[in-house]
């Protein structure tokens, strides 16, 4: 793990899918997973045991002691697929400390940032703030004075990481990320001017994969690297002169499955048959039944009109059948991209009326680029047609509960706020008809006592920068047609659901893209929107949905699942 300490790391800058992620290596050091049996564990004071304290934490005023648990997939975490986390900071006999715990530091990797850190640490039960990098005390160690850096005195080595707030022995919260070997630093409350403080012994150093004994770090949320088995296989054999061989071999150490295999569902909707009668009265004219075929009849229909065709022909009955199979365009699957722009963008009101709320927007800025994508060999309608997403600000929003059904499955969420609007865009200079929906994005959560998303089997996805297999972790948004500035929707039965995703371990990290993309705030401008693709972030699939009464009965419901 990286630390800004001269001659004891060397940055390699480089881009993974999902994130921007700097790599630390001290010679060829790389981030140590921690194994199964020290997920769950404890260092002490002294230094020996694995923590360095000052001041009311040293051995003489009773020591420190932290302690930790880490679970894969724990009984009651919000969503499948997670590492849950506890830290518990005491006295070193176990009894709770007094003052009470100031704030703790955890280290994690530079791919983490302000921006996306909540896709990763979530559901924390204490202020998170961070990451970033918190300097080292310029004074330390200095047991008699709390030094230059008042926030974190006698902190010895710079650390980037996060800190969770709020006095309290244990902290706790979900990641992605599975536990390797870091740094952490910790204070107390003052208490009659004394600052205690404490730190793992080798803050500021790292392990590798030739440790063996890792007492001087603890376990941290890290890299993001897929938990895999590994097997260490050791054969020695020893001749003597009386002929006597001695073998010993073979650990083998398993990391928890990383997913569970869900088959992707497919709803085909057959071609409809309308059948128009219209019957004339009797009279008290008594006439021969007259039965009138018309020849088979073509009808092409566009994909949202349907054409109803009736004929009477008196006095007798007239039947008209009519067959005809219709084709309804499937929405594209979208592979979103984090981007960075070289230009400034300058801030707009629109005018936004979807299902759930007209109000006034205000348009920050870009976000992500969105490529349609290939999603396990289904193709690509229309592969000239992007998404360009902006931030977007507006008032407060009340919530919806809603049932979403795609090909991921059927899910009951919680729409708390917008946070994006996505707008058909061209890129590259290559002209597209632009025939898709503008969407506004919501942020959601699982609806109160409704089930977990289950994750499907690893999918495929290729678009036009890259092929990948790719691991879907979470919903994120719930993105809905929408009317902008007055616009028509081109089809408002279709949204689309946005997954958090991540390659899944051991492909080729993404490279950054330039893009020059041309969307309506871009001819606003009168220039493009410039810049770089710098991470992939979610995964856009066509959904239908309906809102959910506070009962649990539905209220509306869209057309049935698309694939």
């Amino acid at each position: 793990m990286p630390h800004a300490i001269a001659g004891k790391s060397l940055y390699v800058s480089a881009l993974s899918a999902g994130c921007l992620l700097l790599l630390a290596f001290s010679v060829a050091a790389q981030p140590v997973l921690v194994d199964p049996p020290d997920q769950a564990g404890s260092r002490t004071t002294p230094h020996t045991s694995g923590l360095v304290a000052a001041d009311g934490w040293v051995d003489t005023e009773g020591g420190v002691r932290i302690s930790w648990q880490i679970t894969f997939n724990a009984p009651g975490a919000s969503v499948p697929n997670v590492w849950s986390y506890s830290y518990t900071i005491t006295d070193k006999d176990g009894s709770l400390i007094n003052p009470e715990i100031s704030h703790i530091i955890l280290e994690v990797s530079p791919f983490l940032n302000q921006s996306n850190v909540g896709d990763h640490v979530f559901n924390a039960n204490a202020p998170l703030v961070g990451p970033q990098t918190w300097t080292a005390d310029p004074n330390s160690p200095n047991s008699t004075s709390p030094g230059a850096n008042k926030g974190n005195p006698n902190l010895p080595a710079d650390l980037y990481g996060i800190k969770l707030n709020v006095g309290q022995p244990t902290y706790s919260f979900e990641s992605t990320q599975p536990p390797m070997w870091g740094d952490f630093y910790s204070k107390d409350g003052a208490h009659n001017g004394i600052v205690a403080t404490a730190w793992n012994t080798g803050i500021g150093s790292d392990p590798d994969w030739s440790t063996t004994d890792f007492t001087n770090w603890i376990p941290v949320p890290d890299t993001e690297v897929t938990p895999t088995t590994t097997t260490s296989t050791s054969t020695t054999t020893t001749t003597s002169t009386t002929s006597t061989t001695t073998t010993s071999t073979s650990t083998t150490t398993t990391q928890p499955p990383t997913t569970t295999t869900l088959a992707p569902t497919t709803t085909t909707l057959p071609p409809t048959t309308t059948s128009t009668t219209t019957t004339q009265p009797p009279t008290t004219t008594t006439l021969a039944p007259t039965t009138t075929t018309l020849p088979p009849t073509t009808t092409t229909l566009p994909p949202t009109t349907t054409t109803t065709t009736s004929t009477t022909q008196p006095p007798a009955t007239t039947t008209t059948t009519v067959s005809s199979s219709t084709t309804t365009t499937v929405p594209d699957h979208y592979k979103c991209y984090k981007t960075q722009t070289a230009d400034p963008f300058t801030r707009r009101n629109v005018t936004l009326d979807d299902q759930f709320v007209t109000t006034t927007a205000t348009v920050i800025k870009p976000e992500r680029m969105c490529n349609p994508v290939d999603k396990n060999g289904e193709g690509v309608a229309d592969p000239t047609a992007h998404l360009m997403c902006y931030d977007i600000k507006e008032p407060r929003f009340e919530g919806e509960d809603v049932i979403v059904q795609n090909q991921f499955g059927e899910l009951a969420l919680t729409v708390t706020r917008p946070d994006s609007l996505c707008v058909p865009a061209e890129k590259d200079g290559v002209a597209s008809d632009l025939n898709i929906n503008h969407f506004k994005c919501y942020k959601v959560r699982k609806m109160k006592g409704a089930p977990g998303f289950t994750p499907p089997s690893d999918v495929d996805l290729e678009d036009q920068f890259e092929s990948k297999l790719t691991t879907v972790i979470r919903p994120k948004f719930l993105c809905t047609p929408v009317e902008k500035n007055g616009e028509q929707v081109v089809n408002p039965e279709t949204h689309i659901m946005c997954y958090q995703i991540k390659d899944v371990w051991g492909q080729p990290r993404f490279e950054t893209r330039e893009v020059s993309i041309v969307d309506q705030f871009a001819e606003q401008d009168l220039k493009a929107v410039r810049g770089d693709c710098r991470a992939a972030t979610y995964l856009c699939v066509p959904s239908t949905k309906r809102l959910a009464s506070p009962s649990g009965a539905f209220l509306e419901m869209t057309s049935g699942v698309i694939d």
